[in-house]
């Protein structure tokens, strides 16, 4: 059973859904996040399983490899939960929703801050002279969709604060219903809710 049965308005067209800002950066930060996984996994098992970033610490790939695959995770919870973000007819649910979608951004963009940086101070201490061309290739490649991770998870924080407060300037009324159904609508409110400005 969906839990958004009879919580939205009309039905969602792939025009409407494509269009929202917030959905083409998921896409991207989707991208990003399955060419790092490919680039470091894919140099890893060309090194003999080895970490090509680091002899010293291992670890260093693992920490790479894991935060794409929890970054390609959430990011498709979230393009499933935008389906249903700006249809809500309860604007206090949705704006739950984007405040953790907010929450969980800036997580991500501190982690792949602080990985950008772990991998590029290890890989600039890393003996390169045993490393194949097309193994370098793919971690440099690997470190520079991590640092433009930073900038598309970025862009996704400052978007969720821009939808936050669009809702909570939004008027609702005590049917449920927004101030646009109102106006297109013959019946006369009864009462007004107003949300807090941020």
């Amino acid at each position: 059973m969906n839990y958004f049965s009879g919580k939205t308005g009309p039905p969602c067209s792939c025009y409407w859904y494509f269009k929202k800002p917030v959905v083409s950066c998921r896409i991207i930060c989707l991208l990003f996040s399955l060419t790092i996984l490919g680039c470091v996994a894919n140099a890893q098992s060309n090194n003999g399983g080895n970490c090509p970033i680091s002899r010293v610490d291992p670890s260093t790939c693992n920490y790479e490899i894991g935060l794409s695959v929890v970054a390609i995770l959430t990011t498709l919870v979230f393009l499933y939960f935008d389906i249903y973000i700006g249809r809500l007819r309860d604007y206090a649910l949705e704006k739950k929703f984007i405040t953790i979608d907010i929450i969980v951004a800036f997580v991500h963009v501190l982690l792949w801050f602080i990985g950008f940086w772990y991998l590029f101070n290890r890989w600039s201490e890393s003996d390169r002279s045993y490393l194949k061309g097309f193994i370098i290739d793919n971690v440099k490649c690997g470190l520079a969709f991590s640092f433009i991770s930073i900038i598309s998870w970025g862009t996704i924080f400052g978007i969720g604060i821009i939808r936050l407060r669009v809702v909570s300037h939004t008027i609702t009324y005590e049917d449920g219903t927004s101030e646009a159904e109102h106006l297109h609508s013959s019946r006369a409110p009864t009462y007004v809710i107003s949300n807090s400005a941020i």
